[in-house]
């Protein structure tokens, strides 16, 4: 029977199934099977990288530090699916069935009792979970009536990206929320 890796679990806990930060290769591929893609694990370079679909794991000297799916697109709800050999993904509040804004995702989180906070991210608003997971969102557009980049005015139109997990590059979460 094939392991179900819950998106909204991960949100809250930055426990990706049975996965953990530091984990080796070797481990992570024992829990969620072969990947379908990635570096060559034989590699000599420090950093390598492996992926689940457009799920992708990255290690330093052999241990994950980091999981990320910067996919999200409604014209490809693919990319945030996976049904692998040993794991199906439940994208869940991630399903790309429509396109999502900032204020969407935190209705949805905070219907799920998901803590969170809205952050400062690369020169932009992003909301950082109770499990220090980064959900990203695009600040801009392209428009084409005046082909060119549009500036969104409102952070809670800004659309939705995907998700980023880098414990080792993120903030301490506010205490009030520990």
């Amino acid at each position: 029977m094939k392991q179900i890796i819950e998106i909204t679990e991960f949100l809250q806990t930055g426990v990706f199934g049975d996965v953990r930060i530091n984990d080796s290769i070797e481990i992570v591929i024992k829990k969620l099977g072969k990947p379908d893609g990635g570096d060559s694990i034989k590699s000599r370079n420090s950093r390598k990288m492996i992926h689940y679909g457009m799920y992708e794991f990255m290690f330093t000297d052999n241990k994950l530090q980091s999981i990320q799916n910067d996919s999200f697109d409604t014209k490809y709800p693919e990319l945030m699916e996976f049904d692998g050999e040993n794991i199906v993904i439940d994208s869940g509040l991630m399903r790309a069935d429509r396109v999502k804004y900032l204020k969407d995702v935190e209705k949805t989180l905070a219907k799920l009792n998901i803590k969170f906070e809205i952050i400062d991210y690369w020169e932009r608003k992003a909301i950082k979970t109770e499990g220090n997971i980064i959900i990203d969102f695009n600040n801009g557009e392209w428009c084409d009536t005046e082909n060119s980049h549009k500036m969104i005015d409102n952070i809670e139109n800004y659309k939705l990206i995907g998700f980023r997990y880098h414990p080792l590059y993120t903030l301490p979460y506010p205490e009030t929320l520990q």
